[in-house]
């Protein structure tokens, strides 16, 4: 009877043993998985900390469940179109400094250009003078190099219809704005970028008599530049509103 069960536990034994081996090298093969993937996973994020340096705008902050790539926003990145668009407005700037009836502000949008009725037109007058080219040249090519939008506005007063041949303000805006837009399509700018508004007199920059009043009269350009006012500071421009010229 002992001699029997001995032959009975002897035939199973060896499939046992078997299958514990076969568990065994399951086990084994995870484990060696898991390392392998952590292995890749650190040498990928190390190929990203040598792409953008120790101090890139990469960071990592490790975690309880492992290591988290987050963005540092405190890094600008400053790409060759960027540095062309900086030269460019600064550029623009410059130019319109001491000239008269131009005001350029910088938001976190872009930038926005008034020109007082002067600068573009004669009193009632939708025609460009003879005075506009050189500067809605110099708005063209901001445009061109930076491939921006453009928003362009009319705006006029009660003088401005009393002196003009058209029926309303409104047709008298939307005229001037469209006159602007003309130009730049013809000094190459893609007319999908451009839009054209006309606010006739019920958009005034001020109610009040004042050297601020001659904005009424006014063709707006709301350029879609981007936020470029922390890279103007670093160069040394003004922040935020520059009337150029009284």
């Amino acid at each position: 009877m002992a001699e029997e069960e001995s032959k009975e536990l002897a035939g199973w034994v060896p499939l046992f043993t078997s299958l514990m081996i076969l568990m065994c090298a399951f086990f084994i093969m995870l484990v060696a998985y898991s390392s392998f993937d952590t292995k890749r996973s650190k040498k990928a994020i190390g190929s990203l900390q040598g792409t953008f340096g120790a101090s890139g705008s990469l960071g990592l902050f490790p975690t309880s469940g492992g290591a988290l790539l987050m963005r540092d926003s405190r890094v600008k990145s400053k790409t060759p179109r960027t540095k062309l668009r900086v030269e460019k407005v600064r550029a623009f700037t410059r130019f319109c400094e001491g000239r008269k009836g131009v005001r350029v502000q910088y938001s976190a949008k872009g930038i926005r250009i008034d020109t007082a009725e002067r600068v573009l037109f004669d009193l009632g007058s939708a025609k460009l003078n003879k005075n506009s080219r050189d500067f809605l040249t110099q708005v063209a090519d901001l445009l061109k190099e930076s491939q921006s939008r453009a928003i362009i506005e009319g705006h006029c007063d009660k003088a401005d219809i009393e002196a003009s041949n058209f029926a309303s303000g409104w047709a008298l805006s939307i005229e001037r704005a469209l006159a602007v837009t003309r130009f730049m399509i013809k000094h190459g700018i893609d007319p999908r970028k451009l839009s054209s508004y006309g606010y006739g007199q019920y958009d005034p920059l001020t109610i009040h008599n004042g050297e601020k009043q001659k904005f009424n009269r006014r063709v707006t350009m709301l350029i879609d530049i981007g936020d470029v006012r922390d890279l103007l500071k670093d160069s040394g421009e003004q922040d935020g509103e520059k009337e150029t010229g009284s």
